[in-house]
């Protein structure tokens, strides 16, 4: 083998090495209303059993500014996961994480089944969206979503 393919063949796993470690423990931002917090903790604890890092405002502590607390966990995230729900579809604070994770490319939205995607505003109505118990296709599509170059 030459110096140069030797070179090139190391510098592949290198760059291997480095994708499988931003995989290692992908970091998962979650948003959801108040209301659905017993919902939030479920998820939560499946999600950590099966090897990710989650963001959710409970990581918040009195003091911080929550406004730029949440942003810099959805720049951080690989994924947005976004509950929708009876209690959430209203709020303004779900919208505008749903937002940041669809202007960013990693939102993985979910709706609740007593919710009927009508009721959610657009754009987000439109999106192809899984249901809550739906947790083979949720672990699906966090594995689909690609961290982004900062």
């Amino acid at each position: 083998m030459s110096l140069a393919k030797a070179s090139r063949s190391m510098n592949t796993a290198i760059d291997e090495m480095r994708l499988a470690s931003n995989f290692a423990s992908p970091r998962v931002f979650i948003s959801y209303a108040r209301p659905d917090r017993e919902r939030v903790e479920v998820l939560t604890a499946r999600l950590k059993s099966q090897g990710y890092q989650v963001w959710w405002d409970d990581e918040i502590v009195p003091g911080e500014f929550f406004d730029e607390r949440i942003s810099d966990a959805i720049d951080e995230a690989h994924a947005v996961v976004v509950l929708w729900s009876k209690n959430s579809y209203k709020s303004r604070w779900v919208r505008w994480e749903a937002t940041q994770g669809l202007r960013s490319g990693k939102l993985v939205p979910v709706v609740t089944e007593d919710l009927d995607m009508r009721d959610i505003r657009p754009p987000f109505n439109d999106l192809d969206t899984l249901v809550s118990n739906d947790e083979a296709g949720l672990l699906g599509a966090l594995r689909r979503i690609k961290p982004r170059e900062r």
